[in-house]
């Protein structure tokens, strides 16, 4: 029916979902008798997790669903529904996820919290690729006018370039 294919164009969002995840973006209260549905009919949906359950739907199901999603919802309604998905998948860590549905709607000031917020880690963890690639996902204009920006950028930069770290250091003070 209707209502269950929008639940899952926007479900296909997340390359890995909650059911309280899906009800957060779709406002769908049955989220997780769909999502128990689909995995208990083979649906191309699989259960990960006991305590926490996850579900991800087989990769080529994902993506038709994403196809129908863009030739079927308008285009508004749908860079809202992207817009809200990255940002629920930033609250919910799942960064990368993240990056790739805030640049595609151009969330920049969301996208730049996500990096502020998860740089320190994203260097701990050696993740220095990462972050130069989530930093690469904003427009120039809006990475040169933010000093912690910067300060991420040249933390990216140093192994591979530390003079140029240096710079974009120079300037974040």
């Amino acid at each position: 029916d209707q209502p269950t294919r929008e639940f899952l164009y926007a479900a296909a969002l997340f390359p890995a979902m909650s059911a309280a995840l899906c009800e957060q973006l779709t406002g769908n209260q049955q989220a997780k008798a769909i999502l128990q549905r689909l995995v208990h009919e083979h649906f191309f949906t699989t259960r990960r997790g006991l305590l926490s359950v996850s579900y991800e739907f087989h990769p080529l199901f994902r993506q038709f669903l994403l196809a129908q999603g863009e030739s079927r919802l308008e285009r508004e309604p749908l860079q809202a529904l992207k817009r809200q998905a990255g940002r629920l998948l930033a609250a919910s860590g799942e960064g990368d996820a993240a990056v790739a549905l805030l640049s595609a709607t151009e969330d920049w000031p969301t996208l730049a919290e996500l990096i502020r917020t998860h740089g320190a880690a994203l260097e701990k963890q050696g993740r220095l690729l990462t972050l130069q690639q989530w930093l690469t996902a904003l427009p120039e204009s809006e990475r040169v006018s933010d000093p912690w920006l910067l300060y991420w950028a040249g933390i990216a930069q140093t192994p591979t370039d530390p003079f140029g770290a240096y710079e974009l250091f120079e300037r974040a003070y």
